[in-house]
């Protein structure tokens, strides 16, 4: 199970993955060699790892792609944390695609989004039994889902 928080801060939204480090390891099997202390190792790792995010990750705004822009990437022991900015959100938000496609190679796999915007709070389970992707709608005026 991996856990997803999109944040809406004024204008902004950002992405937060919180991935078991169990996870990262089923996606990237060299973690613990070389060591994650090898500067050039953890690099190439933490590029690996935002660019499998970035490919299967896909939130869709009113019909339009919204890309995601690496923050910041923390590996760690036992947790793992991405973040990202999303770009080009429009100012009212009126229907968002969420398709999260991470990690879901794994046996009964579930990808948690938890979405804050200014007015609302929602929970979104992503798995095999829905393609791993949701559909909101929102009443423009509030930015909450309907």
């Amino acid at each position: 199970m991996s856990f997803f928080r999109l944040t809406q801060q004024d204008s902004t939204w950002h992405l937060t993955a919180i991935l078991a480090q169990a996870t990262v390891q089923s996606y990237l099997p060299s973690t613990n060699k070389p060591p994650l202390k090898a500067k050039p190792a953890k690099q190439l790792q933490e590029k690996q790892l935002v660019d499998y995010l970035q490919n299967n990750i896909n939130f869709t705004m009113n019909g339009q792609l919204v890309p995601l822009k690496l923050n910041n990437v923390k590996l760690g022991h036992h947790e793992t944390k991405v973040s990202f900015k999303l770009n080009a959100v429009p100012k009212q938000l009126e229907s968002m695609d969420i398709v999260i496609k991470a990690f879901a190679h794994g046996k009964n796999h579930h990808n948690i989004l938890l979405i804050s915007s200014t007015s609302a709070k929602q929970k979104v389970i992503l798995s095999s039994k829905n393609n791993y992707s949701s559909k909101l709608q929102f009443t423009p005026s509030t930015n909450t889902v309907k």
